[in-house]
């Protein structure tokens, strides 16, 4: 199904006792270390028993010139991609993350606000440019309220303490969406062995649909559908922290796809 999860542990709040000790940090290093190794596996065993569900349909994928080979291969490496943003995210909150395994789609544009979550909500985006060989965007996104609850995880204030987006929240997400997308980033251009960098991250904090306009306007979209991989983070009790979309150019997508089959070919 579409809604599995990989359990990603942090290091949580311990005695000081614990602290010291350098082996409690390389058995928690093992642990997520191994959790990520046995998801990825289960990934590539996942995309070859369940590849023919829940795919676009064939007039989509062919108004971008996209294959079915071509989408199951980059969820691929989307998906590590995203277990070591998880990772990095279970670190940084230092909580226990858990991560719902995505597929990679092709969708009508107009379709993405609704995919996401609450048209009638407010929410944070932080908007972040893919650049470089390859184009597109990375868009972290909060509902307003976890939004604020995240802003004070991270700055170690008691939940409920942030009330209003200020410039030091902003800065917070900023630096959140740097490490957790260059995350997806980095496996992407290691897997193509293609140049691609992160853009500065901009923040559109307001209603849903015009959060996901912004980017519309960003790619400035030539086709009717966009292709989106959209993994949803949560606390270990199972409350959604937020979303993580990657929304690739239709021909950025191919010429990762080319160069992931020669990069790997030449290995």
């Amino acid at each position: 199904g579409t809604d599995r999860r990989i359990h990603v542990f942090a290091e949580q709040s311990a005695p000081p006792s614990r602290a010291e000790s350098p082996e409690s940090d390389a058995k928690i290093e093992q642990r997520v270390t191994r959790a990520l190794d046995e998801f990825r596996e289960e990934l590539r065993e996942s995309i070859k028993t369940t590849a023919g569900t829940g795919t676009p349909s064939d007039h989509m994928t062919e108004s971008i010139s996209l294959t079915q080979d071509e989408l199951r291969e980059f969820q691929l490496v989307a998906n590590i991609g995203a277990a070591n943003a998880a990772e990095s995210l279970s670190k940084i909150l230092n909580k226990q993350i858990d991560l719902s395994i995505p597929e990679v789609s092709v969708m009508p544009i107009e379709q993405i606000p609704k995919h996401i979550g609450d048209v009638d909500s407010v929410y944070m985006g932080i908007m972040m440019p893919i650049l470089g060989d390859t184009r597109g965007t990375v868009l972290f996104i909060f509902k307003e309220t976890i939004g604020y609850e995240v802003v004070d995880l991270l700055y170690g204030l008691a939940s409920k303490t942030t009330h209003e987006f200020d410039e030091d929240g902003q800065s917070a997400l900023q630096e959140l969406t740097n490490i957790v997308g260059a995350a997806v980033i980095n496996v992407i251009a290691e897997k193509s062995n293609l140049v691609i960098r992160a853009g500065l991250p901009t923040i559109v904090h307001d209603y849903l649909q015009s959060v996901i306009d912004s980017i519309l306007v960003l790619h400035n979209m030539l086709s009717d559908y966009a292709v989106i991989m959209d993994t949803a983070f949560f606390f270990e009790n199972d409350k959604i922290i937020g979303n993580l979309l990657l929304l690739p150019e239709a021909d950025s997508l191919k010429i990762i796809v080319e160069r992931m089959r020669t990069n790997v070919g030449s290995n």
